[in-house]
């Protein structure tokens, strides 16, 4: 298991760092050994999201949907993929389980009061920002808006 979570760690370095064949080839290796390993899966969606590869990013999130069970960075590259692909109610019930695992997790709300502006929801976005000042009173985002 620390083989692979070593691996995991180089393979998203490799992403961020522009490596992006090895970092495919890494995280494909890793999936294959390891189906439930729900990083690499989401990893593999930004990899995807990155190259413009629609059938890596439709891969990735089924396997993700499979694997059933995601922590909240998983979720928010979830939610990062439903929010590039339109698929904006999606997106909303992605953002919403987040917040049910974790309720204070900033960014999702950011995330959902951006939705909110976009869609012209006054009401809601009005009460997105109180939720996000009564988190953190000195939320930038919530003051912006």
């Amino acid at each position: 298991m620390q083989r692979q979570r070593v691996a995991l760690e180089d393979a998203i370095l490799d992403v961020l760092s522009g490596e992006e064949r090895g970092a495919l080839a890494a995280l494909r290796a890793l999936v294959k050994e390891q189906p439930g390993l729900t990083m690499a899966w989401a990893t593999l969606v930004v990899l995807g999201l990155s190259q413009q590869d629609e059938a890596l990013v439709d891969e990735a999130l089924a396997a993700l949907g499979e694997v059933g069970r995601m922590d909240v960075r998983s979720l928010m590259i979830v939610a990062t993929a439903q929010l590039s692909r339109n698929q904006l109610e999606e997106a909303r019930v992605t953002l919403a389980r987040v917040i049910r695992l974790r309720p204070t997790y900033l960014p999702a709300y950011e995330q959902l009061l951006r939705l909110d502006v976009a869609q012209a929801d006054k009401e809601a976005a009005r009460r997105r920002v109180e939720t996000i000042l009564s988190i953190d009173a000195r939320n930038a985002l919530g003051y912006m808006l």
